[in-house]
């Protein structure tokens, strides 16, 4: 009876770890479409009460209040910010807490021991972790695949007669995202008084490009010196797109063996989950003895020193 009693309640909990942030996010955007059609002073109110920030505003302010100037906190909204996710930190933070209760109960429910059902919830946060991650390379791979288009859009802009801040402001209204929305936010930081060099500086942070990094400091070098800036941006694009048929060749010659140091460190996991979820009881002897615990440190101990090791062999950068 407890065990039925334990598994309704994972399962509710489940449930609502999966459907609410698709239906709050649905809700706040049907609010934010609707804002744009009301009056100032109720578009206000329509915004402050839009996705979870409104309706639990008091509960995600807690951990924001009390977490903001630590170290992993700020390293957490980086990552937020670098992925380009439409929920604040908070939010992030308020999912990742409840996926784990949600593990938790469900390992319990499906009589796992109190250690495995933690390390699943771990588990949970690694693969968390690992598509925000996988979410940011994507972003930034697609970011730097634009970027030799943009200067390029940027050179040809400024031999037309325009300022800088015109020729980013008539590219970034037809590039797609991410680089579109990206440049959008760099103007609205120097509508707001922030100089153009800063707001650039804060896109090559955010973003993490190392190409456009070596763009603005072309640029910073080439503002100091004096010089044309649309010749600048016709080099500078040369370069980008030389850079990147290198990278795609390095990474070509490259593949196989960084898939097999991904088979290789995936296969212990696969296996643990594979028997925890077929026959729990074969596992818990790693889990419920002294020499287990030492055996389970052992191992991991090991593999993290030897993912190190083939990434260190394979991760040759460009």
């Amino acid at each position: 009876m407890n065990a039925a009693a334990a598994g309704l309640v994972a399962a509710v909990v489940a449930f609502v770890l999966l459907w609410l942030p698709t239906a709050v996010l649905r809700r706040r955007e049907l609010r934010r479409r609707v804002a744009a059609h009301v009056e100032p002073r109720r578009r206000e109110v329509v915004e402050e009460e839009t996705g979870l920030r409104g309706r639990f505003a008091r509960p995600l302010a807690l951990p924001e209040s009390r977490f903001r100037g630590t170290r992993w906190w700020r390293s957490l909204d980086r990552l937020v910010d670098a992925a380009g996710l439409r929920l604040r930190t908070t939010e992030v933070f308020g999912l990742a807490v409840v996926g784990t209760v949600a593990v938790v109960l469900l390992g319990l429910a499906f009589g796992l021991p109190p250690l495995g059902s933690l390390v699943l919830a771990l588990a949970l946060v690694l693969c968390s972790r690992l598509a925000l991650s996988v979410r940011i390379n994507r972003r930034l791979h697609a970011f730097e695949e634009q970027l030799p288009d943009i200067l390029s859009a940027v050179a040809s802009a400024l031999r037309a007669g325009h300022s800088f801040t015109q020729a980013l402001q008539a590219v970034a209204a037809d590039v797609p995202a991410p680089a579109g929305p990206e440049l959008q936010r760099v103007l609205a930081e120097t509508r707001f008084g922030r100089p153009v060099d800063e707001a650039l500086a804060a896109l090559g942070r955010r973003t993490g490009s190392k190409d456009l990094e070596f763009v603005l400091t072309a640029v910073a070098i080439q503002r100091q010196v004096g010089g044309s800036l649309a010749g600048l941006f016709e080099t500078v694009s040369e370069t980008v797109r030389q850079r990147q048929q290198f990278a795609r060749k390095l990474r070509g010659l490259t593949a196989m063996g960084r898939a097999s140091a991904g088979v290789l460190m995936a296969i212990p996991f696969g296996l643990a989950v594979l028997f925890l979820v077929l026959n729990s009881t074969y596992m818990q002897p790693l889990f419920d003895t002294g020499i287990g615990r030492a055996l389970v440190a052992y191992a991991l101990v090991s593999m993290t020193v030897g993912a190190l090791w083939l990434r260190k062999i394979v991760g040759v950068k460009p």
